[in-house]
């Protein structure tokens, strides 16, 4: 239906760079401008008609260039800004000990360790 729609228009259903517009780029489309409205995936699964909305996420919703600035842009301080911050306090050129695991590691690897133990007790 699509294919007859844009020959009865005058529109190559293929473009100079390749793409093709049929029926899977409108759903990519629709998944993707509900996805970076915020919809959830379930909404998502259950708009696209998928039994699991993992496959709506894996197939068809696409962040664009534009969906990531504007998810960055929402950080409530930039690295720039963040950076220009720790050098007014005269802390921007302070660099962890060689020795001195960061405290993002010490705190993944504690979770990940108390993770290991806990399967350890229950018997997974």
């Amino acid at each position: 239906m699509i294919k007859h729609d844009l020959a009865a228009a005058g529109i190559d259903a293929v473009n100079a760079a390749g793409d093709v517009l049929d029926f899977h780029a409108l759903r990519t489309t629709f998944c993707s401008s509900l996805n970076a409205c915020g919809a959830s995936p379930a909404v998502l699964g259950q708009l696209a008609q998928h039994s699991s909305p993992t496959t709506t996420l894996k197939h068809y919703a696409r962040a664009r260039l534009h969906d990531v600035q504007s998810a960055l842009e929402v950080l409530p301080l930039s690295p720039v800004e963040g950076l220009e911050a720790l050098r007014a306090t005269g802390t921007g050129d302070l660099r962890p000990a060689a020795n001195v695991a960061p405290a993002s590691q010490t705190g993944r690897e504690t979770a990940i360790q108390g993770s290991t133990e806990s399967k350890k007790r229950s018997g997974f």
